[in-house]
């Protein structure tokens, strides 16, 4: 390895800012790339098959725990104050200055919403019977991920670095109105 490579992990081990990021971008990508191979199946139409919907989830946690792990939250808070509650991360995001830009706001915390209830209680990662009461339609959902995983990007030191990787081309196939 060069003196001028970019690593993605401090010398310590510890988690970093910009390894979350990694991660919450990989799962964004892993859940396109399932909707591509699964979710035309019928009745997956407006809403994604679980296991996309649960990768979005995921990405969208993680992408939130590298932010405010980047905003100076300890890992150790981050797991045991917020959990895998995306509204509570994001809204601790947005109180530590995530969107200071206002390309980020109510319509995807609207998102997270809708999403939260499952994932927190992993109803999307384990079968439970019945049906959601509420659940996002995908593609609103699967934009406000990107929405908030391009602005973490954004905000993250060296989070540009990540713009090579292969995973990262999901975030710019997405059409936003921005």
């Amino acid at each position: 390895m060069s003196a001028e490579a970019p690593v993605l992990k401090d010398q310590a081990g510890q988690t970093t800012p910009l390894g979350l990021l990694r991660y919450g971008i990989e799962y964004f990508a892993a859940a396109e790339a399932a909707d591509d191979a699964i979710g035309d199946d019928h009745g997956h139409g407006i809403h994604a098959p679980m296991v996309v919907n649960f990768l979005v989830g995921q990405a969208i946690e993680l992408a939130l725990k590298a932010y405010l792990l980047h905003a100076g939250v300890s890992a150790d808070e981050l797991k045991r104050k917020f959990g895998h509650d995306i509204v509570a991360l994001f809204d601790e995001a947005m109180r530590r200055d995530l969107g200071n830009d206002q390309r980020i706001g109510q319509r995807e915390r609207g998102m997270l919403f809708l999403l939260n209830g499952p994932y927190k209680a992993r109803e999307l990662q384990y079968f439970q019977a019945g049906t959601k009461e509420a659940f996002p339609v995908y593609g609103p959902l699967q934009e406000a991920a990107v929405v908030v995983l391009r602005t973490v990007m954004a905000q993250i030191p060296n989070g540009d670095l990540l713009r090579s990787r292969k995973a990262t081309s999901a975030l710019f196939r997405v059409a936003l109105n921005d």
